[in-house]
């Protein structure tokens, strides 16, 4: 319990990740979270019961190593699932289909069977991409270049400059391929487009032809978690993740606190002081680090486009025509394991979503990301049934014919 005023705190209001270094570089530190449950987009809920969902983040790879091991993640229950097959993608009214894994020898045979001239170069591609990757995925560790210091002649801000000079220097011969990847739309530069091309738009408000979007794709590829390069499935969920990194916080004295909305962040003489409750208390802070929204942060607390996830339990596996389920065998296949690419058969498809978006209207055929956690994880529902995530694209902010109302809501999720 927090008392109606507490003594002064070196950080307030920070995600638990924060939180873990802060206090075990010997700071006092407290989180307060307006929900009831830690981890913002990174939370497992029983929105039905018996069935466990990933809310918002539904899949691990991103996590950078590093954190992983400082914060010891595994010893505080941190478990995943690699997948041996990352994305399916049925053909709309077709039995054919295109699977691809780990396997890229088996990746070749199944581009093959739609283009023999892709299956060649496939190899090649993957190899250019892991290059690129290596070259640029240090400076995901790396602190960004500070300009003001750059230009006031401050030493310390020689240090990126430092990876950023490795990495040029590794790049190399791939530098001008490199900067295409990054300013040309995807869609003109690599092979597999239609399924490849999920990886340069999910969660982003733009198209396969859209400028920078080859940079998203190669983002997409950094990354991997404990040895794999393949997006995982985390044990329990998403949550998971928020609550291994809550355990290491409070490993190392970090105050955690649910339902504990911030009003106001206290500012005099424009120096922070803290932060005022909902419920009147004011918690004393020498600094205030907000996980809020800027808006939230300085409109609201100081003084246009969405993505739609939609959850589903399901009493049995998804059929589906291009991959059909063995009569009488409950157990997932292969295909189920994937991110399951639907609507996104070509790349018009997707960019014709896209351009519904922008004339104001949901997708009238909305680019569909599925994903099945609970085909490797058993914990997540019942035995025998399943939870489905449909990531969707594209949505307005506010629709031209109107605002967000039920009617809107059913008639998008009777799309696709």
């Amino acid at each position: 319990m927090l008392p109606h005023t507490t003594p002064a705190l070196n950080k307030v209001r920070l995600p638990p990740i924060q939180a873990a270094y802060l206090a075990k570089a010997g700071k006092r530190v407290a989180v307060l979270e307006r929900r009831h449950v830690l981890g913002g987009a990174a939370v497992t809920e029983e929105i039905i019961p018996g069935y466990k969902f990933s809310r918002a983040s539904y899949a691990l790879s991103l996590l950078r190593p590093q954190i992983a091991n400082d914060l010891e993640l595994k010893k505080h229950g941190l478990k995943v699932y690699h997948r041996d097959y990352s994305s399916f993608t049925p053909i709309r009214g077709s039995q054919r289909s295109l699977i691809l894994g780990t396997d890229e020898i088996q990746n070749c045979k199944h581009i093959a069977q739609f283009s023999p001239k892709d299956a060649q170069v496939y190899l090649q591609y993957k190899e250019w991409m892991e290059r690129m990757s290596k070259s640029i995925e240090p400076l995901l560790d790396s602190a960004p270049i500070n300009l003001h210091k750059l230009t006031s002649g401050s030493l310390s801000a020689l240090k990126p400059l430092v990876s950023l000079t490795k990495a040029g220097t590794s790049l190399g011969k791939d530098t001008p391929s490199f900067l295409e990847l990054c300013l040309a739309p995807a869609a003109k530069i690599y092979i597999l487009k239609s399924t490849l091309a999920a990886d340069a738009i999910t969660g982003q408000m733009c198209s396969p032809k859209t400028q920078g979007s080859g940079y998203v794709l190669l983002h997409h590829t950094m990354g991997g978690y404990d040895g794999g390069k393949t997006w995982c499935y985390v044990e329990g969920g998403m949550g998971s993740v928020s609550m291994a990194i809550a355990k290491a916080a409070q490993l190392h004295g970090a105050e955690l606190h649910t339902e504990k909305p911030v009003q106001q962040i206290i500012v005099k003489n424009n120096v922070v002081e803290g932060v005022l409750l909902q419920d009147g208390t004011v918690v004393r802070a020498k600094t205030v680090l907000s996980n809020a929204t800027p808006k939230v942060t300085f409109f609201d607390l100081l003084s246009d486009k969405l993505c739609f996830d939609i959850p589903v339990a399901l009493r049995g596996l998804p059929n589906f025509i291009a991959s059909p389920n063995t009569p009488g065998d409950p157990r997932p296949g292969p295909h189920h394991q994937c991110l399951i690419f639907l609507n996104s058969e070509s790349i018009e498809t997707i960019h014709q979503a896209y351009l519904d978006c922008q004339q104001g209207e949901a997708s009238s055929r909305p680019y569909i990301e599925m994903c099945m956690p609970s085909s490797l994880d058993p914990t997540l529902a019942p035995e025998g049934c399943h939870v489905l995530s449909l990531f969707t694209q594209y949505t307005p902010y506010q629709p031209a014919s109107g605002p967000w109302n039920d009617e809107h809501k059913e008639k998008y999720c009777q799309k696709g």
